[in-house]
């Protein structure tokens, strides 16, 4: 019987799987496109920065961690000064500030992608990424789109080549992978409440920056100090959980020696407690 923490396991070696063949087909599929990665705590993928005619830098394959069944690729910008249709909001192509006009998406339940072998799963992926880019085209090159798109995003904005950090070998992506999605969610959730406890907190929240590809976590700012702490997750190393104040301390509890997911709630939050206040020096 597989424990939780193996469980665990698993599912992030999946994830790092998961990415490394998309990039691949998304190199296969879109042999002369310029990608970079992009993530933060709400998504991760890769930003299509220059492919043909596409807007520059504003087309995205991505997972969203809260659907992390469902593959994404998909045009998405700022841009407060739309005037969104009935339409647009009922369908969520505007939410907020952010404006989502060109949308495809891949259930990989629905398409069984997890019951295929590694190369089945490369082509799901790559027979995806080649039509939705080519759907992609015709959006961006319709009347349509011209229509509602604003003067400063109908072409985007190139950015300079970004270096991306890809293994080039990757294994079959196991269902474990959703589950890996749930366990990052219920530890963070534990760890932020564990943080909320500690006197003078300015401010808690998600990595929120748009070049956290591959980790997952919280910055935690006081009042009285002027750095702020990292707790995060790095999928290259997803066995500890990391606090660091960059060039200043750092600390990490190690998530699979300690069995943590296997670990009672009351357990497991006492394991964070315990972190935290050796990381910082500080009781609650």
């Amino acid at each position: 019987m597989t424990t939780k923490t193996e469980t665990y396991i698993l599912g992030m070696q999946a994830i790092n799987n998961f990415y490394s063949m998309l990039y691949a087909a998304m190199r296969e599929s879109m042999p002369e496109a310029q990608i970079s990665q992009t993530g933060a705590y709400v998504w991760q993928g890769y930003q299509i920065d220059q492919y043909k005619e596409l807007a520059y830098g504003q087309y995205y394959c991505q997972i969203y961690p809260g659907d992390a069944k469902t593959l994404v690729f998909k045009e998405g910008y700022q841009d407060a000064s739309h005037k969104a249709s009935d339409f647009e909001k009922q369908h969520r192509i505007m939410q907020g500030r952010y404006y989502y006009p060109f949308y495809e998406g891949l259930n990989l339940i629905r398409t069984r992608f997890f019951d295929y072998n590694t190369t089945e799963q490369f082509f799901v992926l790559r027979s995806f990424v080649s039509g939705a880019a080519e759907r992609a085209l015709i959006w961006q090159n319709s009347e349509a789109r011209e229509k509602v798109t604003g003067s400063k995003f109908l072409k985007g904005k190139l950015h300079r080549e970004k270096f991306v950090h890809v293994p080039s070998v990757y294994e079959q992506v196991g269902r474990e992978f959703l589950q890996a999605w749930e366990f990052q969610k219920s530890l963070i959730s534990k760890l932020e409440n564990v943080l909320k406890l500690f006197p003078d907190i300015e401010d808690l929240e998600p990595n929120s920056s748009v070049y956290h590809f591959g980790v997952r976590g919280l910055r935690l700012k006081f009042n009285s100090a002027k750095l702020s702490s990292r707790w995060s997750i790095y999928f290259n190393d997803f066995e500890r959980l990391k606090y660091e104040i960059p060039k200043v301390r750092k600390n990490s509890y190690n998530l699979i020696e300690n069995g943590f997911f296997d670990l009672s709630s009351d357990e497991q939050t006492r394991h964070l407690t315990d972190f935290a206040q050796a990381s910082l020096g500080m009781t609650i």
